[in-house]
């Protein structure tokens, strides 16, 4: 047998099986519309996502210092419970690394911080297969840790500080039970920041975007 037959063979298999996951998939699909939309009262969802945490660039400190925040990268994992068909509450559990730096200097501090977050949302049901939501709460930044960098002898930020959240997101249902979902935060909360002994304050305003992606189970 030639390569170009042997390819053209492996061509074939590689189609059929595609057209044959398409099949089993639309089957699923099929199965899925027939459901009733509205079961989620009393349901549970779990979530792991992939976040990107985009940061700020407004920070202000006393004396002037020109700064800005680093942004983070963080896996987080996320619990629904629905209340009723369409109103659930979530919360999330993860843990973002940021720096602060004076703009084309140094580095000022570091810090661990856990964005705790508690959202009330309306999720909407279009179709079985699309579940938008909307969401606000209350948001906690808890520095778990923060410490000096660069030329800078010390670096502390207050701890707790409290803020709001506003969400928007999408569950795209898969079957009965998996999801592939998206999920945006806007989150308003700002970190006072003590550097050299308090020979500078101010507010590191974070006010990040979260932006997340990942899988769900509904159970």
């Amino acid at each position: 047998m030639t390569m170009k037959t042997t390819g053209t063979a492996v061509a074939i298999a590689l189609a059929l099986g595609a057209l044959s996951s398409f099949s089993v998939t639309a089957v699923q699909a099929a199965d899925l519309d027939t459901a009733d939309q509205l079961d989620w009262a009393g349901s549970f969802m779990v979530r792991g996502r992939i976040l990107g945490v985009i940061a700020s660039d407004k920070q202000k400190f006393s004396p002037a210092l020109n700064t800005s925040m680093t942004n983070a990268i963080t896996p987080e994992v996320d619990f629904s419970y629905f209340l009723t068909d369409n109103i659930a509450f979530e919360t999330i559990a993860g843990i973002t690394y940021h720096t602060l730096k004076v703009k084309g200097g140094p580095k000022i501090g570091r810090a661990w911080v856990v964005p705790a977050t508690l959202t009330a949302q309306y999720h909407f049901h279009l179709g079985n297969h699309f579940k938008p939501y909307i969401g606000a709460g209350p948001h906690m930044a808890l520095v778990m840790s923060d410490k000096a960098k660069g030329p800078f002898t010390s670096f502390k930020l207050s701890n707790p500080r409290f803020g709001v959240a506003l969400q928007a997101g999408l569950d795209y249902m898969v079957d009965d039970h998996w999801s592939i979902n998206v999920d945006v935060k806007k989150v308003f909360v700002s970190l006072k920041g003590n550097v050299n002994n308090g020979a500078v304050t101010g507010k590191a305003k974070m006010n990040p975007w979260i932006i997340g992606t990942g899988i769900g189970y509904k159970f």
